[in-house]
């Protein structure tokens, strides 16, 4: 008999329950800097062409002075999305791995790339398995400490 899946994109209250309509191991963060999950953990299909049978799992932190963290993990190897054009600034590694910071700063109208209010995206892969790790209002270093708490459920 074919396993069965909830309709998807869905929503849940536990990592667990995600894991499971997911069908991979995902990681959560134990390590947020004061911030709590602002709504359920989605789970949907990856976008990327031909990607349709994989999932891609989302859920998001939030504070106060609009700092945020979301984290984006997905079992197809590659981006599920493309979050825009931003400006590479760094590397770093995430429990070993090459991750790619990127930044939304530096061009008309927006902050400059040290600034903290700057929109940050720090992108990785391991495996089959494919992390972008989002936040504002948050120093380089937060984002990375984020993504290097990240445990499996």
């Amino acid at each position: 008999a074919a396993a069965v899946r909830p309709a998807l994109p869905s929503s849940f209250g536990t990592w667990k329950k995600a894991q499971k309509a997911a069908g991979f191991s995902l990681q959560k963060p134990t390590q947020t800097y004061g911030l709590v999950r602002t709504h359920p953990i989605l789970v949907g299909k990856c976008m990327a062409s031909g990607q349709g049978s994989k999932r891609d799992v989302y859920a998001q932190w939030g504070g106060s002075h609009g700092r945020y963290f979301a984290l984006d993990q997905n079992n197809s190897g590659k981006p599920c999305s493309n979050f825009g054009a931003a400006k590479f600034l760094a590397t770093y590694r995430v429990h070993g791995h090459k991750a790619k910071l990127y930044g939304f700063c530096g061009g008309s109208g927006q902050p400059g790339c040290h600034q903290r209010v700057t929109v940050l995206v720090l992108t990785w892969k391991v495996g089959s398995r494919f992390y972008v790790a989002y936040s504002r209002n948050e120093w380089r270093s937060t984002l990375v400490g984020f993504a290097r708490h990240l445990r499996f459920v």
